[in-house]
């Protein structure tokens, strides 16, 4: 089945699109944000969006509120248990999705997306454009690798976050027919009125009246890595005593935020290390203000998983504040090493120490970086910039 374009009263095609993501807000998540960025500035610019969409991690009634407050629909699917019924679910409801809305371009966030979408692309025939976070290309040999390259090389076009994942898909022996890099942004109108009263309330309620602030916002995760800033802690100490670690972000596993409390208890920093949980998206400008400097250091995990990029490190720099990111990863590709933040190896809780407190003692440094973090950000980093390359990379394929 060919679809029908879109036309307008003066005859000109209106451009519309499907976006098929497994994350989406208000459950946490750099995919989702992603996914949900794209698709409000699509549509700022002009376009048909449509979105259908696991939102994990976030109850029913949130994610009804949240969609129910979007200029575009949103189809929720349901979270079902892992197994072959969850894939038919998920190609039955995507199908049932482009029938209703009919786009021009598919965009999938996510490698079981890109599946299913280059599955059903022989029904329906429109272009499908697929995006490359980094772990889908280091599934381990077995279907789901097959699977993922068959797709990839299938797909009308390939859109990578970063060169590191562009590296990835290649090493994977991915060919696509047709790619280009598109980096996530922040939005700065996010960022621009922040009450400095706000902060020193926020300052108030977590204790840290005096201190000088480490912030991760970030799932609390293996791969997030914030066990190595948590036994980077009693080195930080020793040269900056007034230090506080603030964690915001919600634990992957129950478990997780356990063993790192367990931990940090061991390490006699349990006073020092704040987990806030989850954060109204209002107040996130607040802790990013309330920081003095923004650590991730993520690592790749067990089962493979690796980090893209960076968007929290970005918003960091939107607040003027210096970021300290891990190497081997695409977070390296948010800042400019040596310029606005500084990179340390993955799993090396001594480096991260180092940087962080070469940061944390030297207040000239700290806020040189900060400055020219704010600058990038606000000149180069903004969706204001990135959607425009999408809006010309799918209008091509369009054409």
């Amino acid at each position: 089945m060919e679809l029908k374009k879109r036309t307008s009263e003066k005859g000109q095609r209106t451009k519309s699109v499907l976006i098929a993501t497994k994350e989406f807000p208000p459950g946490p998540g750099g995919i989702g944000t992603y996914a949900y960025k794209i698709a409000v500035h699509l549509h700022r610019m002009g376009w048909k969006v449509s979105v259908v969409a696991e939102q994990q991690r976030t109850s029913g009634k949130e994610a009804e509120e949240f969609n129910a407050s979007l200029p575009f629909t949103v189809k929720r699917m349901r979270l079902l248990p892992i197994g072959p019924i969850k894939g038919l679910y998920r190609l039955l409801v995507i199908a049932s999705s482009i029938l209703r809305t009919r786009p021009e371009i598919i965009l999938a966030s996510h490698a079981q997306m890109v599946w299913i979408a280059t599955l059903l692309r022989p029904f329906f025939r429109c272009p499908i454009v697929a995006i490359g976070y980094g772990s889908e290309f280091l599934y381990p040999p077995g279907w789901r690798r097959s699977t993922t390259k068959w797709s990839f090389s299938r797909v009308s076009g390939v859109v990578n976050i970063s060169r590191f994942t562009e590296n990835l898909m290649s090493a994977g022996g991915i060919s696509a027919i047709r790619q280009t890099m598109i980096p996530p942004g922040a939005d700065s109108e996010d960022f621009e009125d922040v009450s400095l009263e706000d902060v020193e309330d926020l300052r108030q309620r977590h204790g840290l009246q005096s201190a000088k602030v480490i912030l991760t916002v970030a799932l609390i995760s293996e791969r997030k890595g914030q066990n190595i800033i948590i036994r980077a802690m009693p080195e930080i100490l020793k040269r900056v005593p007034n230090a506080h670690y603030v964690i915001v972000g919600v634990p992957e596993k129950p478990a997780i935020k356990q063993e790192y409390e367990a931990l940090a208890g061991e390490l006699g920093v349990q006073n020092r290390v704040h987990f806030v949980g989850k954060a109204p998206q209002s107040e996130l400008p607040l802790y990013y203000h309330l920081c003095d400097v923004f650590a991730l250091t993520s690592r790749k995990s067990a089962c493979g998983s690796v980090e893209g990029y960076g968007i929290v490190a970005v918003e960091a720099a939107l607040c003027g504040k210096p970021s300290v990111v891990t190497e081997g990863s695409g977070l390296t590709e948010a800042i400019v090493p040596g310029e606005t933040g500084l990179s340390v190896p993955q799993d090396n809780p001594r480096k991260t120490a180092e940087a962080i407190t070469a940061l944390l003692e030297n207040d000239e440094l700290r806020r040189k970086m900060g400055e020219a973090a704010r600058e990038r950000a606000w000149s180069s980093q903004g969706w204001d910039k990135r959607i425009v390359e999408y809006d010309r990379f799918l209008s091509e394929l369009i054409s």
